[in-house]
């Protein structure tokens, strides 16, 4: 710990990409820029308007939330990030601007966990910092995290909990444990399945991959993570030890259906109208659903497609994925360049983008607008494989191929 305060390039990393959204959030939000997109209806303005009244209760000495939201039934508390805003207004008043900077502060958290995580994984720390800059203006983010949204904070308790989860498999402590459970309990609270595919990625790494301990002492250690981990869905989200009951809610045909159904018809909300691909899930026979999940996988994964944008607002999306193109090239060869070499740790980055993107095409990969919002974390993960991917060796092949090609 003490090595990473010393860290200046960690110092200057958090600072850049935190005025770089700040800049975000400020050019947002005295142009609106967020109407333009969702119709001037949002998330945001519901945590805004829960955070302004549980800012008011407190200040008139009520201080039970329960009580608050017994008052308001109106307000949405089904998870603690309207909490978290309220503690920003409850010290410099209730006004959405200071929520959304509160956010900046959370996405520059997201870039410096990036950078720890290369580093962890003995990547180049010039890289890990080019890398955490890249992730600082990855556009899905900068739009998200600037706007009073659950997200920033989502993503950076997820990049911190696989921070952690790395270091547990690349050497156990007590200490890092500790703190990465802790981690899980708010995690699941503000989006349950990615503290969900959090739980399953570090279950099957520990396994698999937790060399530093014998086979014996794993085993008997996955049987008591196992149990612990049964808690944190029972606390975070109600939904019963081990998820059980969220899962039995949640996993069945009529679940997905309704579920899918709800996104595709979402009209103005924070992920912008008219993103629908109209992709349909089928539970007619076998066959039927492989081809659309797998379609959906792929729209997860690669989309939105340039035949897929009707709307000029949507034509924005190629910003991030025509680098996200590019970048793949590198992700790929830099994933390649980790199983070579037995980078087991990395692993984890892997199975947890993986895992995450079956998720989202299960229920939602017909809304561009939303998945991606969502899949932020899961790209993140793979962008952390950037470093592994391009070397100085490899830039100075591509400049002379430019300079033979007069470019």
């Amino acid at each position: 710990m003490k090595n990473i305060l010393k860290e200046h390039k960690l110092l200057s990393l958090f600072l850049i990409v935190f005025a770089l959204h700040i800049v975000a959030v400020l050019v947002m939000h005295f142009n609106n820029v967020s109407s333009f997109f969702s119709d001037g209806i949002g998330d945001y303005m519901i945590y805004d308007k829960g955070a302004a009244i549980i800012t008011e209760q407190f200040s008139q000495g009520n201080l039970s939330i329960e009580k608050v939201k017994d008052l308001h039934p109106e307000i949405y508390l089904n998870h603690f990030y309207p909490v978290v805003v309220t503690a920003v207004y409850f010290i410099f008043g209730p006004n959405i601007l200071a929520g959304e900077l509160l956010n900046a502060v959370f996405c520059a958290l997201i870039s410096v966990f990036v950078y720890l995580i290369i580093v962890e994984l003995a990547g180049e720390k010039k890289w890990a910092f080019l890398t955490g800059l890249i992730v600082g203006v990855y556009p899905s983010l900068v739009f998200n995290g600037s706007l009073l949204l659950k997200d920033a904070l989502q993503v950076c308790l997820t990049m911190a909990a696989l921070f952690f989860a790395i270091k547990i498999i690349k050497n156990f402590n007590i200490r890092d444990f500790l703190i990465f459970y802790i981690l899980l309990f708010p995690l699941t609270n503000l989006r349950f399945y990615c503290g969900y595919a959090v739980m399953l990625t570090f279950g099957i790494c520990w396994l698999f991959f937790a060399k530093s301990i014998d086979i014996k002492k794993r085993t008997i250690y996955a049987v008591i993570i196992a149990m612990l981990f049964g808690f944190v869905p029972l606390f975070s989200t109600g939904h019963g030890y081990f998820g059980v009951d969220g899962l039995k809610y949640f996993l069945n045909k009529d679940a997905v259906t309704s579920y899918r159904h709800a996104i595709s018809s979402m009209g103005g909300n924070s992920s912008g109208s008219g993103s629908d691909l109209g992709l349909k899930t089928s539970f007619d026979n076998p066959i039927d659903f492989a081809v659309s999940y797998l379609t959906g996988f792929i729209y997860v994964s690669f989309a939105p497609f340039v035949w897929q944008l009707k709307y000029a607002r949507h034509f924005l999306a190629l910003f991030e994925m025509i680098p996200w193109y590019f970048m793949l090239y590198f992700i790929i060869r830099g994933i390649v360049k980790c199983i070579r070499d037995k980078k087991y740790q990395s692993y984890i980055l892997l199975a947890f983008a993986v895992i995450f993107l079956m998720a989202l095409a299960l229920f939602d990969s017909s809304n561009f607008g939303l998945f991606m919002r969502i899949r932020i974390p899961a790209f993140i993960c793979l962008l952390c494989f950037l470093p592994f991917g391009v070397n100085d060796n490899l830039i100075n092949k591509l400049k002379t191929k430019l300079r033979w090609l007069n470019i």
